[in-house]
């Protein structure tokens, strides 16, 4: 993450949104083997005065973990961000997760684990295109 944006909005400043990264992604989707920074589940961290508002998605609608996974969040940007004294994780279903949403080192660990870009595969289906 040197230098780009990251991929979700924030207001922290960089070093700060470099640790969250760094975070991020220590945690793992349970169903596909990347992590939740990387498969762009992520979609906000903002800080307001001390109160960390998380807001993500899930890659299933239902996930069984979906709050193990809010809890690894919730500790690992306590860690992350120590002058938040109070951490909240959204998950919000209202837009659902595709993988045109990953980042571009998502993709690659997807095709390096898969043999395909995912991402690409997901456009061509939605324009109706046949599959290479």
């Amino acid at each position: 993450m040197s230098g780009e944006r990251p991929a979700f909005e924030t207001n922290l400043p960089p070093e700060r949104v470099r640790e969250v990264v760094n975070a991020l992604r220590r945690i793992y989707d349970p169903e596909i083997p990347i992590n939740i920074y990387d498969l762009g589940l992520v979609r906000q961290v903002v800080l307001d005065g001390k109160a960390l508002r998380v807001v993500m998605t899930l890659t299933a609608l239902g996930c069984p973990l979906a709050g193990i996974i809010v809890e690894e969040v919730e500790r690992a940007l306590r860690s992350a961000v120590p002058e938040a004294e109070e951490v909240e994780v959204v998950i919000d279903l209202s837009r659902p997760w595709d993988p045109t949403q990953m980042t571009e080192e998502g993709r690659t660990l997807f095709r390096l684990m898969y043999g395909y870009d995912i991402a690409e595969q997901y456009a061509a289906a939605r324009r109706g295109d046949a599959p290479a």
